[in-house]
């Protein structure tokens, strides 16, 4: 007995002898994989969706099929129309997002550095406080690369004279890396006033990662405010 089907993704007519409808829609159990093989492309990555031809009518040939009988036919080519559908959706998206203004978007990274400032604030060191807060850690997080060239402490208190003498650097981190070979600290002087010379190479500080200093006044009674910055350079 001859049948006659339509070819759903050729779009012409052909005779089937003895076929069955899933063996047209699907190539049947023993051409299923060749039938599969032919459309990789529907599952590939955005790259290969650049040399995606999507300009036929593949849905609306898909769609117009209402004169196939079978309800499990139907159900096979609404679901390989919305498929298509949906890819056509996401090509679209992909080439607006390639595109904007007439303009091809250019993913660019960082081009160049400056020296710029990064600002810590300002931290109350009062060992007559209770609980004692004469040693405490100050942090910044820079929001772009930034490399610290040059700690700059400043140091003020209505008591102590010349609070910086008595302000010491106990660590120095950048992420959970510590920038000192040793352990022990150093004085604060060091980073203060127009003597402040003193130029490193610390890691760099990548966007989310904290710069961290801990500080602490060695005095035993009286508080000290303590204003902390730096200078590195930032990459844009």
């Amino acid at each position: 007995m001859t049948r006659k089907r339509y070819g759903v993704m050729m779009g012409s007519p052909y005779e089937i002898i003895g076929a069955d409808l899933d063996d047209l829609l699907l190539g049947g159990d023993d051409d299923y994989d060749d039938y599969e093989s032919g459309y990789d492309y529907l599952e590939g990555d955005d790259d290969d969706l650049d040399d995606l031809d999507m300009s036929g009518d593949i849905y609306d040939t898909l769609s117009g099929y209402d004169e196939i009988v079978g309800a499990k036919a139907k159900k096979k080519l609404s679901k390989a129309a919305k498929q298509i559908k949906a890819l056509k959706k996401k090509l679209a998206l992909v080439a607006k997002a390639k595109t904007q203004s007439g303009r091809a978007l250019v993913r660019r990274g960082y081009t160049r550095d400056r020296a710029l400032f990064l600002s810590f604030g300002s931290v109350e060191l009062d060992p007559s406080a209770t609980p004692p807060t004469d040693r405490a850690s100050i942090l910044a997080n820079p929001q772009v690369p930034f490399r610290p060239r040059r700690l700059i402490i400043s140091a003020s208190s209505e008591v102590i004279v010349d609070p910086i003498n008595q302000l010491v650097v106990n660590d120095i981190k950048v992420g959970k890396d510590s920038q000192l070979i040793a352990s022990g600290g150093f004085p604060a002087s060091g980073f203060s006033g127009p003597s402040n010379e003193m130029l490193f190479k610390a890691d760099t500080a990548s966007p989310g990662i904290d710069i961290t200093i801990d500080l602490e006044n060695t005095n035993d009674s009286y508080p000290m405010t303590v204003t902390v910055g730096m200078v590195g350079y930032a990459a844009e």
